[in-house]
């Protein structure tokens, strides 16, 4: 009986990594850390670039530019699939500025997307963690357990915000003493535009964007794919506060890397149950998070937050 199960986790865990080895998309650049539309970007930012098929085994060139001749051109590393580069800028991000983050392919078409280092200054802010439960990770309710455990050492916050092109959903990490979050590295890099009708009901998606998710003394930029999100605002607290979407195996494996040797029992837990491209195979878990956040619970950003 031992031995059929171990098998049976240890076949679960070979697929995911044989399904990690695959482009996630026919696309020369599927997504970009920061997000588009992140903002508070902070400290060595790092640049990550997910590849599609049309560039997969290619480095990436990146540039950052900011306000008038500023400018950063990061190095980048592929992890050993060809599909996901890191990238380091040399320096620190200055404070309030708008970016804007290229990433391409010579010979293929590049990608760009507008982020900031401001920080949101009108809105909505909520410790996240405190009151979030993951309701589903994958086809196996186990790991959604094992995912409210990382999300509870997370430590999120999240921010409802208006900007000049509408109202965003923001999150990241951040150190919260006595209600005034001081936001960590790199940021509110996990975003997404949403709609907010006139009853405080609001609604954005789908979207790629990044989850950040604290595994072993490391922040892992997790990939969703169509991430989307309801929600409901109520005299300043968040009601019904849903975020859908799928997080592909390649991002399964790099959330799982800071366990070591541990990784195969966090990847054996996972059932994929999401078929993203379309070929009839499930190539990613379906994650649901739902909160309830009251509006007492942060008291505005710190000086140097």
């Amino acid at each position: 009986m031992y031995t059929s199960i171990l098998l049976t986790l240890a076949c679960q865990t070979a697929a995911i990594k044989d399904e990690a080895n695959n482009a996630i998309a026919d696309t020369p650049i599927l997504a970009i850390h920061p997000s588009p539309g992140s903002m508070a970007l902070r400290g060595e930012v790092a640049v990550e670039v997910v590849l599609g098929g049309l560039t997969q085994g290619n480095i990436p060139l990146v540039r950052l530019d900011g306000a008038g001749d500023e400018s950063w051109t990061p190095q980048c590393m592929l992890d050993e699939e060809g599909l996901w580069a890191s990238c380091y800028p040399v320096d620190e991000l200055p404070y309030d500025r708008d970016y804007t983050i290229s990433a391409w392919v010579p010979g293929k078409a590049p990608r760009s997307i507008e982020a900031s280092s401001f920080t949101p200054e009108d809105g909505h802010a909520w410790l996240l963690t405190e009151h979030a439960d993951v309701e589903q990770f994958g086809g196996d309710g186990s790991t959604a357990t094992h995912m409210d455990q990382l999300l509870d050492g997370t430590q999120l916050v999240g921010v409802l915000t208006e900007q000049s092109e509408g109202w965003w959903f923001l999150a990241g990490r951040a150190d919260v003493p006595e209600r005034l979050p001081v936001i960590s590295d790199p940021g509110l890099t996990f975003a997404i535009p949403v709609d907010l009708a006139q009853d405080g009901r609001f609604h954005g998606g789908p979207v790629n964007t990044f989850l950040p998710i604290y595994v072993d003394h490391t922040t892992v930029h997790t990939l969703v794919l169509n991430a989307k999100i309801t929600g409901w605002l109520v005299d300043g607290s968040a009601r019904e506060l849903t975020i859908t979407g799928s997080v592909p195996a390649a991002a399964l494996v790099r959330l799982a890397a800071p366990l070591g040797k541990l990784s195969g029992l966090l990847l054996a837990s996972v059932v994929l149950d999401d078929d993203t491209n379309g070929d009839g195979s499930p190539d990613a878990a379906h994650m649901e998070i739902e909160i309830n956040a009251p509006a007492t619970q942060l008291a505005g950003w710190a000086a140097d937050g």
